[in-house]
C-alpha cells in the first residue's frame, strides 16, 4: 500500500537505539524517552515539538471548538495542554504518551483547577478500548508524533496501526490535526491511501519553528524563546484533487511546516 512512501523526516531528531530494543521503535523506545524526560525535569525544562500553544492558539481555535473533546498524542512534557485549558478550553483534553515517567510527572503536577485535563499512559499505535473508547473524541492533535514514528526505517506497520487507532477514536465529523515536518508527497500516501481511513485530507503550510522565535527570555536559568502566533496558508484539498502538486509541490521541508487536516466522514462507522 504505502511501500513507496518517503519516511525520513527532515528537521526531526531521530533517537539512538538502546540495547534492550529489538528494533528502533517509536522514536528510540520507552527507555530513551523516560531518560530524556528525566533529564529535562532535572534541568527544569519542558519542550514543545515544532510549536507551543502561544504559536498555535489561533489555528487551534479555528478548527477545534472550546467545548470539543480532544486527544493529544505523544504529549511529552509540553505544557501546551495546560495553557490551552487555562485559556478557556472547557472540553475534555486527554494527553497520551508511552513514557510512564512523563505521565507520572504530569499527573503529580496537575492543577486541580483544570478538571478537564487528563494524562494517560498509552501507545498511539494501539490505543486501548478501555481508556480510549471508539468515537470518543472530536479532535486528535499530533505535533510530530507521526514524524517520530516515521523516522523508524521499519515503520510501515507502526504508521498504519497509529492512523487506524486515531481513526477509531475520532467521532464522525471529527478531525485529526497532524503538524509535521514532512511535505505532502511523503505524507499523502499514508494519510489518504490506506484502507479503512474514511476521511478527507487537506493541507496548509506555515513557517518553520525558528521563524516564529521573537526574543530571548530565561526560565529556570536556561535560555528559551518567546514565540509569536504563526499563520497558515490557505487550505488545499488533497483528497481527489489531481492539481494539489501545482499548489503545494514546490514547497520544501526545511523551509516550511505542514499541517494536515484529516476530517472523518459523518457516515463513517
Amino acid at each position: 500500500m504505502a511501500d513507496h512512501c518517503h519516511t525520513e523526516v527532515l528537521g526531526s531528531r531521530p533517537s539512538p537505539a538502546h540495547e534492550d530494543d529489538t528494533r528502533l521503535t517509536y522514536g528510540g523506545g520507552v527507555a530513551y524517552w523516560d531518560n530524556r524526560f528525566s533529564e529535562d525535569a532535572a534541568d527544569g525544562e519542558t519542550f514543545d515539538w515544532l510549536f507551543d500553544y502561544a504559536s498555535l492558539r489561533g489555528f487551534l481555535r479555528e478548527y477545534i471548538p472550546q467545548h470539543a473533546d480532544v486527544l493529544q498524542v505523544g504529549c511529552g512534557n509540553s505544557d501546551l495542554a495546560v495553557e490551552w485549558c487555562k485559556d478557556g478550553h472547557t472540553g475534555g483534553l486527554v494527553n497520551v504518551d508511552n513514557s510512564a515517567y512523563v505521565i507520572d510527572m504530569l499527573r503529580a503536577q496537575q492543577d486541580d483547577s483544570l478538571p478537564n485535563l487528563r494524562y494517560v499512559l498509552g501507545d498511539v499505535r494501539c490505543l486501548s478500548e478501555d481508556d480510549f473508547p471508539s468515537e470518543s473524541f472530536d479532535a486528535v492533535l499530533d505535533k510530530a508524533t507521526f514524524d517520530c514514528i516515521a523516522c523508524n526505517p521499519e515503520n510501515q506497520k507502526d504508521l498504519e496501526d497509529m492512523l487506524l487507532s486515531i481513526f477509531r477514536v475520532l467521532r464522525p465529523g471529527g478531525v485529526y490535526l497532524l503538524i509535521s515536518c514532512g511535505d505532502p508527497e511523503s505524507r499523502l500516501c499514508w494519510l489518504d491511501d490506506q484502507p479503512g481511513l474514511e476521511w478527507s485530507v487537506s493541507a496548509r503550510h506555515m513557517a518553520i519553528r525558528s521563524d516564529s522565535d521573537t526574543e530571548a527570555c530565561h526560565h529556570a536559568s536556561k535560555p528559551t524563546r518567546k514565540r509569536r502566533e504563526v499563520f497558515a496558508s490557505e487550505e488545499v484539498m488533497l483528497t481527489s484533487n489531481d492539481d494539489w502538486e501545482t499548489q503545494l509541490g514546490e514547497l520544501v521541508e526545511d523551509e516550511h511546516t505542514f499541517v494536515y487536516l484529516c476530517r472523518k466522514s459523518d457516515r463513517a462507522v
